[in-house]
């Protein structure tokens, strides 16, 4: 091989590569941008909302698959003790960041162009409208706490 044509093949190469780099440069700014452009109170609430509710029948199903397991070492009221204590403290940790947020995001409203595709319905049936949902994620977060309080408090 000469040197002009080794030479033409890493020109065209390094075109390549260049135009590869700068396009992934572009998406990743593209995403970033995207990305910026969204609030993250609502996700974080989303988030919390769903491994407060997942964490919790997680918490719950060990204690009570570790009784059966091991079932013969204490008494069902130990398990029930066991049972409702890990549940009222996974959900108070989820709680504790849940509530607030929910609150805030109702007093800061929903005037965000993010919150304009919840209006929309989709796919012909309405969704659950953004004020309705964090009234939802606030009342549930609260309500659970009372209810495994008591039953902590009970057992």
């Amino acid at each position: 091989m000469d040197r002009d044509k080794l030479r033409r093949k890493l020109e065209i190469q390094s075109v390549k590569d260049d135009t590869a780099a700068r396009n992934w440069s572009r998406r990743r700014e593209q995403r970033y941008e995207k990305l910026t452009g969204q609030p993250l109170l609502p996700r974080f609430c989303r988030l919390c909302f769903w491994a407060m509710l997942v964490a919790s029948a997680a918490a719950v199903s060990h204690d009570v698959i570790v009784y059966f397991t091991y079932g013969r070492v204490y008494s069902v009221s130990k398990m029930l003790s066991n049972v409702t204590q890990s549940a009222f403290y996974t959900w108070l940790l989820f709680a504790i960041m849940l509530v607030p947020a929910a609150l805030v995001q109702l007093h800061r409203g929903f005037d965000d162009r993010f919150f304009d595709r919840f209006r929309v319905p989709k796919h012909g049936r309405a969704q659950m409208a953004p004020e309705k949902r964090f009234r939802v994620y606030a009342a549930v977060g609260i309500l659970g706490l009372l209810v495994f309080g008591i039953l902590a408090l009970v057992f």
